[in-house]
């Protein structure tokens, strides 16, 4: 029975450190994709963040990125870093998502009169998009993904979220707490026992 509990509590204690971490990474995430988002609209339009953070909406990229991944770019500060099968984020000038922020692969990189642009598709794709892109409409390259993070993003935006996110460690925690006062009392009863 003893070595039950100390595994019951060994495993609440652990479950409880990981959904702690897990929230202060999920948590420092969406802070500074907040705080970048309220500087963007401070410093207006042409705001490029040295580290940027977006939520992937559509199937376009899977299987390499899948709806709800979020990739985390840098700010390209030379256009030359960016070379073909990048990853970049640009503001689209095609016709079927034009103005929309998108994330594709980078399929050729050709020289016009305006400078360098690029041929980008999504990788579940079958075309090439249409509209080429310009150093101007490029927001980032991506560093990596984080899978799924979106999903956590758009649970705790509903307003249960957070609570259930904060009672389910916190359950975790004072659960081990009870067990553990409760292996006290038992040892102090018995030791009690034994003098007696």
């Amino acid at each position: 029975m003893a070595k039950l509990r100390s595994f019951i509590d060994s495993f609440l204690r652990a479950l409880s450190i990981l959904v702690i971490i897990a929230i202060i990474l999920t948590g420092s995430f969406l802070i500074y994709y907040f705080v970048s988002i309220k500087i963007y609209e401070a410093k207006g339009d042409n705001y490029k963040p040295p580290i940027a953070l977006y939520t992937i909406i559509s199937k376009s990229m899977v299987p390499n990125i899948n709806v709800y991944d979020v990739v985390v770019d840098k700010k390209v500060n030379n256009i030359e870093e960016i070379k073909d099968n990048d990853v970049i984020t640009f503001i689209s000038k095609s016709p079927m998502s034009y103005n929309y922020i998108v994330t594709h692969r980078v399929i050729d990189v050709i020289e016009t009169e305006y400078g360098k642009a690029f041929i980008t598709k999504g990788d579940n794709n079958k075309i090439a998009d249409e509209a080429m892109v310009y150093e101007d409409q490029i927001l980032g390259k991506m560093l990596f993904k984080i899978p799924k993070l979106g999903k956590i993003q758009t649970f705790l935006a509903y307003k249960g979220g957070w609570v259930i996110v904060v009672i389910i460690p916190a359950i975790g925690i004072i659960v081990a707490d009870i067990v553990k006062i409760a292996e006290r009392k038992i040892k102090k009863v018995e030791n009690k026992k034994r003098c007696n």
